[in-house]
């Protein structure tokens, strides 16, 4: 699900919303914005990872496929903990290019 949050100049962010199995919300402002959206849109400035029971993943949207050091941390973050089942972490990639 996406959903617009502004940031304190009025801007808004493109924000995917995470929710877990266990009824907890969470979200990601897209960091990357894509040419025609850098007008409209604010930034995030974070890359969240986020962890179920089974698995371990962060997010990417759009324009943000193209930026490989993107999915470089993403694939560190979640490669480098285990997660409480012991399942094997894994990056997600969300979006067309």
């Amino acid at each position: 699900m996406h959903m617009g949050e502004k940031n304190h100049q009025g801007k808004p962010f493109i924000t995917h919303m995470v929710f877990f199995p266990d009824g907890k919300i969470d979200k990601y402002q897209k960091t990357h914005l894509g040419h025609s959206e850098k007008e409209y849109f604010a930034p995030g400035n974070e890359l969240p990872m986020f962890q179920t029971e089974k698995i371990k993943f962060g997010i990417q949207i759009c324009w943000e496929l193209h930026f490989p050091e993107i999915t470089t941390i993403v694939t560190i973050s979640t490669k480098c903990r285990k997660t409480p089942s012991g399942s094997k972490p894994f990056a997600v990639a969300a979006g067309l290019a």
